[in-house]
């Protein structure tokens, strides 16, 4: 059957995912501010954005069953993204398989990235690497569908700090 991935997210992130072949659905933050809303991709077959109550990113899984998501961070706080593979059975949908993330602090710096393949019914998920504080180094690790441990968190902090410029005395 026809199957679609969905990235729903809670936060403020954006998104740009991006296909084996280069073709991209995803939102590019400094064309939109700049240059009067070329910044929205829907590349991939069968895919928009919307607005719901949260962002949900949606297209047809690659035949190749690979994506890979950049997230870029336009605000402080946490974020939350949920990747649902969908199809239809019977005119219902059905959810095939899903995975969530929790909790990521993010900041106006923020940079994080992620790689999924869809495998039958399957969906295999690497752990976001995020560089909260947009220094170049990935300052946490975060695999789906677990709480970062309070050590996680805590660095995570120190980085979201040091990414608010605050400097140490």
């Amino acid at each position: 059957g026809h199957k679609k991935v969905i990235f729903t997210v809670h936060s403020p992130v954006t998104l740009m995912i991006t296909d084996s072949e280069g073709w991209r659905v995803g939102v590019d933050m400094e064309k939109l501010l700049n240059e009067d809303f070329t910044g929205i991709y829907e590349e991939i077959s069968g895919s928009s954005i919307n607005d719901y109550q949260d962002i949900e990113y949606e297209m047809d899984v690659p035949s190749d069953g690979e994506l890979k998501v950049v997230f870029d961070g336009i605000g402080m706080g946490t974020f939350g993204m949920d990747v649902e593979v969908i199809t239809w059975v019977d005119e219902e949908q059905t959810t095939l398989a899903k995975t969530s993330y929790v909790d990521i602090p993010v900041t106006f710096d923020s940079v994080g990235s992620a790689e999924y393949s869809f495998e039958e019914d399957a969906l295999v998920a690497t752990p976001i690497k995020i560089d909260i504080d947009g220094n170049g180094t990935v300052e946490a690790v975060i695999n789906p569908d677990s709480t970062p441990s309070i050590f996680e968190k805590i660095n995570m902090l120190k980085a979201t700090v040091l990414g608010l410029g605050i400097k140490e005395q």
